[in-house]
């Protein structure tokens, strides 16, 4: 297999490309993550409710000196641990569903799959994805160790000159060469990490843990992936914030009853007190309408941010399926259905 020439509009567009020849696919996967991330946050917000209310009711107890500051630390300590415990659970969990959400979609850019039934697995490639993703963070982590040291000793280094010589210019060397060094580190982080950034998608294509297999697969490419990384990103942006914009928007209307009396308050220079702003929220937020506002901006964000990160995994995957000779229309070398015959869907056509 010979790789193919690198196409920065395939490359940008390699995820809308995807979503088109099966968008049903796409759809699917969106769906079950949205149910299941939705299921995630649910369970966060119900456990985890009693604490913030408990932080608002010792707000107010503290203002009102019904306890003293001491006191309000303790009962703080005492609403901390059981929030740590449901944190300590759903971390973890949050964690793996991240992990097969993110082996989803790189099945599906790659090799064009979609698992049948639920889409989101537990098995060999979302154990390689791990190990990338760990690399990734043993990477990133050296990178910023390295510019930490680095700045450190040209800083020592320059006020060590400062001390001994007197000499102010010195320092001022100093500064615009820990300036420079620090500008040096970031390039050279980019460079690193975009050389890597197939990593994740050849270990998906060839079926086997690929990781420093992603700086052959970026020989030569360097600058167009670099750009096709600057543009979606730019996209993925620029989706988030509009939409998003929007929804804060919504989300801000239906919290108006909260908003408008605490605005009239400051106007008449009444500075409202954590019992009444407690008040007020418990009243709106105890109504059908702002419920079901709220869930329906939830739930669109939510779906938004599945997109955008989609979005963000389909440049690196666009460069292994190249690499390996994929068609740069978005096809993988392999065929390989894309639903099965059990799925709510239906079969795929090839299986049909």
């Amino acid at each position: 297999m010979t790789a193919r020439e690198f196409d920065i509009g395939n490359a940008i567009f390699f995820f809308f490309k995807r979503f088109g020849d099966k968008p049903a696919a796409a759809i699917w996967i969106i769906v079950c993550q949205m149910l299941i991330g939705g299921a995630l946050a649910a369970a966060a917000i119900w456990l985890l409710f009693p604490f913030w209310g408990s932080i608002f009711e010792i707000a107010v107890l503290e203002e009102t000196s019904s306890i003293t500051e001491a006191e309000a630390g303790v009962m703080l300590l005492e609403s901390l641990g059981p929030a740590m415990a449901y944190y300590a659970l759903l971390g973890p969990l949050a964690l793996v569903f991240a992990l097969m959400f993110q082996g989803a979609w790189l099945r599906f850019l790659v090799r064009g799959e979609v698992a049948p039934v639920i889409p989101f697995r537990l098995g060999s490639d979302e154990f390689r994805l791990l190990g990338v993703n760990i690399l990734y963070i043993v990477v990133s982590f050296g990178l910023v160790l390295a510019g930490i040291l680095a700045v450190a000793l040209v800083g020592g280094f320059s006020i060590g000159i400062v001390e001994t010589t007197g000499a102010d210019g010195a320092g001022a060397l100093g500064a615009l060469l820990t300036v420079a060094l620090v500008f040096a580190v970031i390039l050279a982080g980019v460079f690193v990490m975009v050389h890597l950034a197939s990593a994740a998608g050849l270990s998906f294509q060839d079926r086997r843990f690929r990781f420093f297999e992603s700086w052959g697969a970026t020989k030569g490419v360097f600058w167009p992936m670099l750009l096709s990384l600057i543009v979606v990103a730019v996209m993925a942006g620029l989706i988030g914030s509009t939409i998003g914009g929007v929804f804060q928007m919504i989300g801000v209307f239906a919290l108006l009853p909260v908003i408008e009396p605490l605005v009239e308050m400051a106007e008449y220079g009444s500075e409202p007190t954590a019992q009444e702003v407690l008040s007020l929220l418990r009243s709106q937020l105890a109504q059908p309408g702002t419920i079901i506002l709220l869930t329906v901006v939830g739930v669109m964000a939510y779906a938004v941010q599945i997109v955008v990160e989609a979005m963000i995994h389909s440049v690196g995957a666009y460069n292994a399926v190249r690499f390996r000779g994929g068609d740069d229309a978005g096809g993988a070398v392999e065929a390989a259905p894309v639903l099965g015959s059990d799925s709510p869907l239906g079969a795929a056509p090839s299986e049909g």
